[in-house]
């Protein structure tokens, strides 16, 4: 799905002239709920954390598949994970003057 937005997003600027556009920077939603046993446990709630990424914009889509591939491996290992889901939940602690 990433690489269609590339080369879409390539296809649209070009036809608008826009020249130079490289990328764009994205925002994953990540869960950070167990997944449920059975549908009584299913919880809706906005237990999330999100990660901030650039998103490449390429003509061709092997192109943008493949910078894809490399930057959400780095992103989306375990330990990664199970960092950002504790700083999610430590977030709304924070003042807005901290950030």
């Amino acid at each position: 799905m990433l690489g269609m937005i590339s080369t879409g997003l390539d296809k649209w600027y070009r036809e608008q002239g826009v020249e130079g556009a490289e990328k764009i920077m994205l925002l994953m939603p990540i869960n950070n709920r167990p997944p449920p046993k059975s549908m009584a446990e299913l919880d809706l709630d906005n237990n999330m954390t999100a990660i901030k990424f650039e998103q490449p914009i390429k003509p061709n889509i092997q192109a943008a598949m493949s910078e894809n591939r490399r930057t959400l491996s780095h992103l989306l290992n375990p330990t990664f994970l199970a960092c950002s889901k504790t700083m999610g939940k430590l977030l709304p602690y924070l003042s807005e003057n901290t950030c």
